[in-house]
């Protein structure tokens, strides 16, 4: 009897022991696409489809390899700022985004296409003032486009080249069409403008009372 439970004792430890097999690493599609299902949820969590970067984000999810996805951002100011400009770009910045989602949607070929929209908000804080810098961004408000580039130099100053940076001033056209077509151009895709049902039937409205005042 005592030799059975001996037995049995060298078996319970042999089994229980740790393996010493090291776990197999992650590769560089597993943390991809980790990241990727992660800015999914950050994009579901957001106001509009539309994310809201701090530096910590920005580092992990626009400038940090592997990253299997495009990146679309504006540059902007603090809501309630002094800057009508601003304001106003980031209205047709908006409604730029909503075309992009609502043809994700729609299209097979852009709903393959991954591309993710976010705002970095300039305000006093040192870091996040370095990633203008950096970027070589020093003035408001900038669209800039990152398509996905997993050979990407790791040690490159600026994430954005300079074809792919547009510093929107006022005395030029920037609404919602204007802003698709510079994405377009740079991520090879064919997004037209589209419009929330509000908001056709409030332009469909205003023409019926134009109509109407001049008959």
């Amino acid at each position: 009897m005592n030799l059975f439970v001996f037995i049995l004792s060298c078996l319970c430890v042999v089994f229980a022991a740790p393996s010493n097999k090291n776990p197999k690493p992650k590769t560089s599609e597993d943390i991809g696409l980790a990241k990727l299902k992660q800015i999914e949820a950050l994009e579901a969590n957001s106001a509009n489809g539309i994310i809201i970067f701090e530096t910590k984000q920005y580092l992990d999810f626009v400038e940090k390899n592997p990253r299997p996805y495009d990146i679309v951002l504006l540059w902007n100011v603090e809501p309630g700022s002094l800057c009508d400009h601003c304001i106003t770009v980031e209205g047709e910045y908006n409604q730029m985004v909503y075309s992009f989602l609502k043809e994700r949607g729609l299209d097979k070929q852009h709903s393959e296409k991954k591309i993710f929209f976010g705002i970095v908000r300039f305000k006093q804080d040192k870091d996040l003032q370095n990633l203008f810098k950096k970027n070589e961004l020093m003035t408001v408000p900038f669209l800039t486009v990152s398509p996905m580039d997993l050979k990407r130099d790791p040690n490159q100053e600026s994430l954005f080249q300079t074809e792919n940076k547009w510093l929107v001033g006022a005395n030029e056209v920037f609404d919602a069409n204007k802003q698709i077509e510079f994405v377009n151009n740079i991520l090879r895709t064919d997004v037209k403008i589209k419009f929330p049902f509000t908001t056709i039937l409030w332009k469909n409205f205003l023409g019926l009372c134009i109509i109407g005042l001049l008959f």
